[in-house]
């Protein structure tokens, strides 16, 4: 691997990086930490539901939505998926 490649994986590294931060600071505090909890702290989504008081269906419906609003982010920050 070229330097030239290695600074290119760490600029779109940055790039990933700045855009879930984007991402993460818009949501509310419960939608953060549902998909922190889930896909930070790999915790399962029963684990993440009796943590918020949330059924697991309930949880399953947000976490879709989450990704849904997050591929939507990236497209828009131009990150291709």
């Amino acid at each position: 691997v070229s330097g030239g490649d290695q600074i290119e994986r760490l600029h779109e590294s940055q790039e990933i990086t700045d855009a879930l931060n984007s991402f993460l600071g818009k949501l509310g505090k419960v939608e953060r930490g549902v998909f922190m909890r889930r896909y930070w702290l790999l915790e399962t989504v029963a684990d993440v539901a009796e943590h918020y008081g949330l059924t697991v269906s309930n949880t399953t419906t947000m976490l879709f939505r989450l990704r849904k609003k997050l591929k939507k982010h990236l497209m828009k920050e131009g990150i291709a998926l």
